[in-house]
Parts: structure tokens; C-alpha cells; sequence
């Protein structure tokens, strides 16, 4: 069987057309993500300007509450992607999930440094190599061992093509970040929906990732 082919620009694209189908759903999820953030920048100056106040336990609420949101984030974009009915509360639903989503991405985050201290380019290669763990979380509930093996899995013979993606994702949220920041309301969901489109794709496992459109026949 021959192997299915996607461009690069399909998945910005899917991504650009369903975040126009859903902005403003996106904008109250990003909204609520950015509430959470100022409120716990703001508790940990508080707690390091004033030592009397023992804000720990606050901090610790408030960051597994990010992380919550984070997954939730990764579980509405793939449920777009998969053409579900979406609600606010699905911004929260899977915190069962968020030891599994925490040890996943500390696992992550170790590896990406080891490599990053091995002359940079190994930590590149398994940053790209083990990306899609936590989208596994999200979708199945792999445990951090499972989701960073089955990443491995979903990545192989695709890492220059994953890369070059990465690069243009960078593009687009720059540009975002450019436009008076407000078109981060408009690029973050758009990578996120792009990524969802492309782990939909690798998970299809016969997909070969190419870089520019065949010339039309």
C-alpha cells in the first residue's frame, strides 16, 4: 500500500480553518489560561517580597492547575480536529490524568536537557523524537514510559520532516507575538489545532510527511 502524504501547509491550514470555526471558544480557554498565569505570577512575588507569607501551598494549586489546563487545551484541540461537540468544562475534565501529564513531561524535560548537554543537537533530536507524549496523555492515558515509547514510535522516519514543521510553527507564533500580541489569540490555536492534525496523521502510521505540494496534473 502506498503511504497517504500531507504538506506542511494542510496543517497550518486545517489549523487556521478551525480556529476561525471556534474562535471565540479558543479565546475564553486563553483567556481563563492567562487569568491562572497572572494570578500565580502575582502569588510568587507576593511570597518572595514578602517571606512572612507561606504561599506554597497556593503555588502548588495554582501550577497543577496550569498544567490541568494545558492538557485540557491539547484535549480540546484533538476533539476539534476529530469534529466533537466541545465545551469549557473539557478545558478541565481530564485531571485525573495529571500525575501521569506531570511525570511525562519530567521525564521530557530530563532527556531534552541530557541531550541539550551532549553538544545540543542529541537533545534536539529526542526533543522532536519524544514531542507528541503529551498529546498521548490527552488521548489515551499512556503512562510516561508508554507515551514516550509510543512518541518514539509515531516519530520514526519523520524527524527532519517534524523539525521543519517546528520551524514554521516558531514562524507563526512569532508572527503572533509581533502583531501587539493579540494574534497570539489567533496563533496559539492554530499550532495547537495544526499539531493535533499532525499526530492524527503519524498515528495513521502510513504517512509520509512532505515539504512543498505536488504540481497539480
Amino acid at each position: 500500500m502506498s503511504m497517504k502524504k500531507f504538506h506542511y501547509q494542510d496543517a497550518i491550514k486545517f489549523g487556521w480553518e478551525r480556529m476561525k470555526e471556534n474562535f471565540w471558544f479558543f479565546f475564553g480557554s486563553l483567556m481563563t489560561i492567562g487569568l491562572v498565569s497572572w494570578i500565580s505570577e502575582d502569588v510568587d512575588k507576593l511570597s518572595e517580597n514578602n517571606p512572612s507569607f507561606d504561599l506554597t501551598i497556593l503555588s502548588i494549586l495554582l501550577l497543577m492547575l496550569m498544567l490541568i489546563l494545558d492538557l485540557g487545551m491539547m484535549n480540546i484541540s484533538l476533539k476539534i480536529h476529530d469534529k466533537k461537540e466541545v465545551t469549557y468544562t473539557d478545558l478541565f475534565n481530564l485531571y485525573p490524568r495529571i500525575l501521569n501529564y506531570f511525570l511525562t513531561n519530567l521525564l521530557y524535560f530530563l532527556i531534552v536537557f541530557g541531550g541539550l548537554l551532549l553538544f545540543i543537537v542529541p537533545g534536539i533530536i529526542w526533543a522532536i523524537k519524544f514531542q507528541f507524549c503529551s498529546y498521548l496523555i490527552a488521548d489515551k492515558n499512556l503512562g510516561p514510559i508508554e507515551a514516550l515509547k509510543e512518541s518514539s514510535r509515531l516519530t520514526r522516519d519523520a524527524k527532519m520532516d517534524l523539525f521543519f514543521f517546528g520551524f514554521i510553527v516558531f514562524i507563526v507564533v512569532l508572527a503572533g507575538a509581533l502583531c501587539l500580541v493579540i494574534g497570539l489569540f489567533f496563533a496559539i490555536p492554530t499550532v495547537m489545532v495544526a499539531y493535533a492534525y499532525v499526530f492524527r496523521k503519524l498515528q495513521e502510521n502510513k504517512i509520509e510527511i512532505i515539504k512543498e505540494p505536488e504540481s497539480k496534473k
